[in-house]
């Protein structure tokens, strides 16, 4: 049977509504999660997984993709997405060593 939080989660994130992004320097989610979009201007540290940077990319433009893709509710919807495909036997939650592939898949 599945996990409560994914059923949970299933049943939130067709209504959920983003919070506007644009000229935001963070988000704090009720989970505790805080969202720093300052550090994506930074060199890509960390986002290692998220492949390299596309030819002739523009500074900012992975943040103004990830910024675009939070503010639009699509991130919550392929997340939800790609963690239900993930997560096959249900439980709710990923193993640690998949976290990176599942943050790569996500914003990838």
């Amino acid at each position: 049977p599945k996990a409560n939080a994914t059923r949970l989660a299933e049943a939130w994130v067709p209504g959920y509504e983003a919070l506007p992004v644009e000229g935001t320097a963070s988000i704090a989610y009720s989970t505790g999660v805080l969202v720093e979009f300052a550090m994506l201007e930074s060199p890509r540290v960390g986002l290692e997984p998220l492949g390299p940077p596309a030819p002739g990319a523009r500074p900012g433009e992975l943040r103004s993709r990830i910024v675009a893709a939070v503010q639009s509710g699509e991130t919550m919807r392929s997340s939800l997405s790609i963690l239900l495909a993930a997560d096959a036997e249900g439980r709710g939650a990923l193993e640690w060593e998949s976290v990176l592939s599942f943050v790569a898949e996500v914003f990838g």
